[in-house]
């Protein structure tokens, strides 16, 4: 179109006749050159950005347009690229949007998960110490905090031992010693206490019942 312009200005720069044309030709040809040489570097500007927007075009995995055609294949490319461009902020925020919400789910999970061992924490702890306030009605629960054992088969053996230490030294017929007599009558003294405990707690068994 450019080029269709300036060849049409100087058809009329050759044809000016009559007064004056003088002074028109030579200012229409100083106009005339200056809009061709912008004309050149126009299109061959025009040309480089044809190339580079090409290039653009097949890299996105598109056909090579083909120039001068409708519609312009130049604004469909870059209305596609605006509506990519537009597309991906979008799913940025949405991928955000989920994000912080599976973070928030997770979390909801965790302190969910917390509760519920506290709780089991909790109940554990009552029960225990439920089932040491009801240790009192059992001889064993009485023994265990006397001897300070944690283990059932630990308090039946000592007390045996107890037991039979107290019954080899009342059947021997050696001398004893202070220290002899001493333990003897602590061995005897801690089996009487055993016995009277047990006979108390069935004896109040026997009265619940």
């Amino acid at each position: 179109m450019l080029k269709k312009e300036l060849k049409a200005v100087a058809l009329e720069i050759e044809k000016a006749d009559g007064p004056g044309a003088d002074n028109f030709k030579r200012k229409m040809k100083v106009f005339l050159s200056d809009a061709e040489k912008r004309r050149d570097a126009c299109t061959k500007g025009m040309d480089a950005l044809w190339e580079t927007v090409v290039k653009q075009i097949i890299g996105w995995g598109e056909k090579p347009p083909t120039r001068n055609t409708e519609p312009d294949p130049l604004s469909s490319f870059f209305t596609y690229v605006a509506n990519f461009a537009a597309q991906y902020k979008k799913a940025v925020v949405e991928n955000k949007r989920k994000a912080e919400l599976e973070a928030k789910r997770k979390r909801q999970e965790e302190e969910k998960a917390a509760r519920a061992a506290a709780r089991a924490k909790k109940g554990a702890i009552g029960k225990n110490k439920r089932m040491s306030l009801g240790a009192d009605d059992d001889v064993f629960g009485t023994i265990n905090r006397k001897l300070k054992q944690g283990n059932a088969n630990d308090i039946i053996a000592e007390f045996k031992n107890r037991h039979a230490r107290s019954s080899g030294m009342s059947g021997s017929g050696k001398r004893l010693g202070r220290k002899g007599s001493r333990a003897r009558g602590n061995a005897a003294a801690n089996g009487g206490a055993m016995r009277n405990e047990l006979a108390a707690v069935l004896g109040r068994r026997r009265g619940g019942k």
